[in-house]
């Protein structure tokens, strides 16, 4: 596994996405490898939507390792994962939402979320519009005028 960051987000999407989420600096907490980030940007569908999904990857992370605490003698020294793994959650939200000011939402369209919402496939054919249908003998047109006298 490996870890790059050039300190220019403009130079590739990788750096984007390590800039976005913080993950900027080499040392041995390196949060997310280069193999990582190619694969969030090969899946989802911008750098913001990756950055989110990293952030959230490293929530969940953070998540399931517990808060330790050591002391010997006056000395403490705690580490929180609990706080971190918020503070993840919260920017993976904040991605989403700059993404969206930035670019527009996402149009979802699966027959998943058609199921779940109720509303039919726009791409699927339906009887709303059939040959004829502007035929109807008892439309506007056929109608005698009627004046009020």
């Amino acid at each position: 596994m490996t870890f790059s960051y050039s300190g220019n987000p403009a130079a590739s999407d990788l750096d984007a996405v390590r800039f976005l989420i913080k993950d900027t600096v080499v040392n041995t907490d390196t949060n997310l490898s280069n193999e990582e980030i190619n694969w969030l940007l090969s899946t989802w569908i911008d750098i913001y939507e990756s950055a989110s999904a990293g952030a959230e990857h490293l929530a969940a992370t953070f998540s399931s390792l517990s808060d330790t605490s050591k002391s010997v003698g006056d000395i403490s020294i705690s580490k929180t994962y609990s706080n971190q793994a918020q503070q993840y959650y919260e920017l993976a939200k904040k991605l989403r939402t700059q993404r969206v000011r930035l670019k527009g939402p996402i149009p979802i369209i699966n027959a998943e979320s058609i199921e779940s919402t109720g509303r039919r496939d726009p791409f699927t054919p339906t009887t709303d519009f059939f040959v004829g249908q502007f035929d109807n003998p008892g439309s506007v047109s056929d109608l005698s005028v009627i004046t009020a006298e």
